[in-house]
């Protein structure tokens, strides 16, 4: 049976989610950190629009996220940070994408990965960058 998350399910799922940020976050209070990593899926789910704004405030901090308006609680503040510092240091993401998708492809074609290590690459996807082919058999590995 395939049923639809609701909303809050989503949310609550997305939060319990560990966020690992694309880059170290050198220089950054305890306190942003902590919320990057604990609110970082929920986050990226509001801003990228795989979760809908529900509130006045979730639709503000869409509108944050799209540098649209200012910042004004400490969590839109984390955020717009660690948005624009992964804009500044794209360069050096994709440097790190491309060597994270060559490790798993010579993994891959070596039958060296573990399941653990496969759900980790195909729960973030977005980190590497697979072909359909690939991430396929990904999927067929997972399920043996």
């Amino acid at each position: 049976m395939n049923r639809q998350l609701t909303s809050v399910q989503m949310r609550q799922q997305l939060i319990s989610k560990n966020f690992e940020p694309a880059l170290e976050l050198t220089g950054w209070s305890m306190d942003e950190i902590q919320i990057i990593k604990k609110y970082g899926s929920w986050f990226s789910a509001l801003t990228q629009g795989v979760a809908l704004p529900e509130t006045e405030l979730q639709r503000h901090f869409v509108l944050v996220g799209q540098g649209l308006v200012a910042p004004t609680t400490k969590y839109e503040i984390a955020w717009r940070k660690y948005l624009l510092f992964k804009h500044e240091n794209r360069e050096k993401l994709e440097e790190e994408k491309i060597k994270r998708t060559s490790r798993v492809v010579d993994a891959l074609r070596r039958n060296t990965l573990t399941y653990l290590q496969i759900e980790m690459i195909l729960s973030n996807l977005d980190r590497f960058e697979l072909d359909h082919e690939q991430v396929e058999l990904l999927r067929s590995k997972i399920n043996r």
